[in-house]
């Protein structure tokens, strides 16, 4: 993604902002470094491990349903720069409006 963001003259995040769900460490050592969500695969097998246990041991009367929260760790590849509050913002025109 960051060499096809390149190729076509984009700017991380100005231009594009670029999210990834995954597990690899390396999307903070990329440029600019990628924001990540993960899914927490280790957390979901231990409670999937826990579940099959508890299920086998309670002979099926056991709540199935589990929670396994993602985390997100926001980086520079989705970190706006701050607006400039000396930049005027264009005012609204009515073709605008009607389109919200």
């Amino acid at each position: 993604m960051l060499a096809a963001v390149r190729r076509h003259r984009l700017r991380l995040p100005r231009d594009l902002l670029v999210a990834c769900i995954s597990e690899d460490p390396d999307h903070a050592t990329t440029s600019p470094p990628v924001t990540a969500l993960s899914l927490r695969p280790d957390r979901m097998g231990d409670e999937a491990v826990g579940l099959l246990i508890a299920v086998v041991n309670a002979r099926g009367r056991v709540d199935r349903r589990r929670l396994v929260r993602p985390v997100l760790t926001p980086r520079r590849s989705t970190r706006r720069a701050a607006a400039d509050p000396r930049r005027r913002q264009r005012p609204a025109r009515p073709a605008d409006l009607e389109a919200r």
